[in-house]
């Protein structure tokens, strides 16, 4: 927490750049409202321009707490030591899930139909920290024998879900993989269109996206801010479209995806 201008507290929320961050914010401003009043302080956010540009605010006390994604997370927690602590979620109002999947896209008018196709192709992860832009899609491709690096023409991390969905939608690339939130927020904005993509592969669901704080913020704050995600009731949060509300989280909530990461004999380190 820090103080305004006007010496009122303030919580500094920081957002990945699951799109770009104007659009972020503006995708989120009614969220951002109503944290405001259920805290009773003036909200100010940070989008960074990529993944670990958040991780870093935390670690550094500049933010005091932030919406990351899973994989994010086990890196932001175990290996950058940003002291950071997951506890609560959000809840889709489309699906009910707290959770959500990866999908990997082409174009409709090419002639892929299955993850295999994709050899000799270019693709766009979004982001190294990724889990449904990178992490999940790399555990797909590895089941069917498939190492991205090896086996594709080109590959690149595009920095965003949107730029993902954006680059194979323009046919500045043959394929993506980002999160199946994002590709509904798009449709329905207009920003791409279902019949000129076609959808390859669904990942199993993934452990939804935690809110964190920073550990050492103080009881009280924590506290109040907790009640206020537990509060929140019908609103819009950048690509993860409209939720219905945020549930409760934990640390073991990503056993699963650590047990992802050991199969996949992934570096943490040089994932940062």
């Amino acid at each position: 927490m820090s103080w305004g201008s006007k010496h009122e507290p303030v919580i500094r929320l920081g957002l990945i750049p699951t799109e770009d961050a104007r659009a972020a914010v503006k995708d989120s401003e009614d969220m951002i409202v109503q944290l405001e009043k259920l805290l009773g302080m003036k909200l100010k956010v940070f989008v960074a321009t990529d993944y670990t540009g958040v991780t870093e605010a935390l670690k550094f006390k500049r933010i005091d707490a932030a919406f990351l994604g899973p994989f994010g997370y086990i890196l932001a927690r175990d290996v950058a030591n940003a002291g950071v602590e997951a506890f609560a979620s959000p809840v889709k109002a489309e699906t009910g899930e707290a959770g959500y999947r990866s999908i990997c896209i082409a174009r409709a008018d090419s002639p892929m139909q299955k993850l295999e196709d994709f050899r000799g192709k270019t693709f766009s992860f979004t982001d190294p920290a990724s889990t449904s832009g990178n992490l999940i899609p790399r555990y797909m491709f590895k089941k069917v024998g498939i190492e991205p690096e090896r086996d594709f023409k080109a590959v690149m991390y595009s920095g965003g879900h949107d730029a993902s969905a954006l680059a194979v939608a323009g046919k500045k690339l043959d394929g993506s993989c980002f999160s199946d939130e994002a590709w509904s927020t798009l449709l329905k904005k207009g920003v791409i269109k279902k019949e000129e993509l076609r959808v390859i592969a669904r990942s199993d669901l993934i452990p939804g996206n935690p809110m964190v704080w920073r550990e050492d913020l103080p009881p009280e704050t924590k506290e109040r801010v907790r009640q206020a995600f537990l509060t929140l009731k019908d609103v819009h949060m950048s690509t993860l479209g409209k939720l219905s509300h945020f549930i409760p989280y934990s640390d073991k909530e990503f056993d699963g995806l650590r047990d992802i990461v050991k199969e996949m004999k992934i570096d943490l380190k040089k994932q940062k």
